[in-house]
């Protein structure tokens, strides 16, 4: 089973191109209130948790986060980022399914990826990603493509507002 880690809505999808900032985006950001509860997409054990905008390698991943590894197989790493310093879990914790993580800091929204592997610098980042949502809505690990998760979300859709 999995879930998403909050219930807010989807701002920017994954594997679309940010105009903003030339980058192409790796992970799902959802949007909540300053203070919602983050909870575990599925059973996981926390396996770093940075405090700041500046401890490498999550150095532009706001400020904080946490780097969790699913128990259950095939290996996969939830990397939570955007949430209130002080408030995440800790390494260590083992943390079930729907239970609570950390908390949605001032920036208004959780950035979500799950990577095939765990953070080790800048240069990793856009490598061995999956879609969060597809995940989600299917349990199927996807591996990025530049654009098509925009197809992928598009479809979705129009599946699921057929009823």
């Amino acid at each position: 089973m999995s879930r998403y880690p909050i219930t807010g809505v989807i701002g920017t999808p994954f594997g679309v191109f940010r105009r903003t900032d030339g980058k192409w985006h790796w992970g799902v950001d959802i949007a909540a209130a300053r203070g919602t509860e983050v909870v575990a997409p599925e059973d996981v054990e926390v396996v770093r948790v940075w405090e700041d905008d500046k401890t490498p390698p999550f150095v532009g991943y706001g400020p904080g986060g946490v780097l969790a590894r699913a128990i259950a197989p095939p290996q996969r790493y939830h990397l939570l980022a955007h949430l209130a310093p002080g408030q995440q879990a800790s390494v260590g914790d083992i943390i079930h399914e729907g239970e609570r993580i950390g908390e949605i800091s001032a920036v208004g929204h959780v950035h979500w990826e799950i990577r095939r592997e765990p953070v080790d610098g800048p240069d990793t980042r856009p490598r061995n990603t999956y879609d969060p949502v597809l995940w989600v809505a299917t349990g199927a690990l996807v591996e990025k493509s530049r654009g098509g998760g925009l197809f992928v979300w598009l479809l979705l859709w129009w599946l699921v507002s057929r009823g």
